[in-house]
């Protein structure tokens, strides 16, 4: 019978094997991009606020500089974007304007120096709507060598959403 970390090494191997074939399918895609991309417009962030569900799990992977190369099904639902318009953009596609710089700067940071960051993230859907993550960013190298991104997202809790939305008002508020 297999031990506890022979079995992680066998899915971690099948996951990379994975990740290096939709990365080298994906690429081929954002080298592809239309013209749609490149015209590409911010929504106007409105008041109506996206609930993800307890066991909502959304995940994305970018590559070193912050393009979205993976998005799973839950993260294109929220963001109200197809996988096809999500390739090849920045991550920060999914940025709401409420959300302090500051806080992407500890993000990118972290990650940029090979540790994990995680935190609270407010984002904007396609359609001007938000939604609340807890979010955990780490840097991840592929089987084929690329380096990127990897976040995992949660549902924050109403408690944690009001905390956060006070504590980044008032970091707004410095910044200007």
């Amino acid at each position: 019978m297999p031990k506890l970390g022979q079995l992680s090494y066998k899915y971690d191997i099948k996951f990379c094997y994975f990740s290096s074939f939709f990365n080298l399918l994906t690429s081929k895609l954002i080298e592809e991009k239309t013209d749609y991309f490149k015209e590409f417009k911010v929504p106007i962030p409105n008041n109506n606020e996206l609930v993800l569900d307890s066991k909502d799990f959304l995940v994305s992977e970018t590559d070193s500089k912050g393009r979205i190369t993976f998005a799973n099904d839950e993260f294109c639902k929220y963001s109200g974007y197809t996988i096809e318009e999500l390739l090849g953009q920045p991550h920060n596609i999914a940025r709401h304007p409420d959300m302090p710089k500051a806080a992407f700067k500890e993000l990118w940071e972290s990650v940029k120096s090979g540790q994990k960051w995680r935190g609270f993230v407010k984002n904007l859907a396609k359609n001007g709507g938000y939604y609340w993550v807890y979010a955990t960013v780490f840097p991840f190298q592929s089987c084929d060598g690329s380096k990127g991104f990897v976040s995992c997202r949660r549902k924050a809790s109403a408690l944690e959403v009001e905390e956060y939305e006070k504590i980044y008002e008032k970091m707004k508020r410095e910044e200007r």
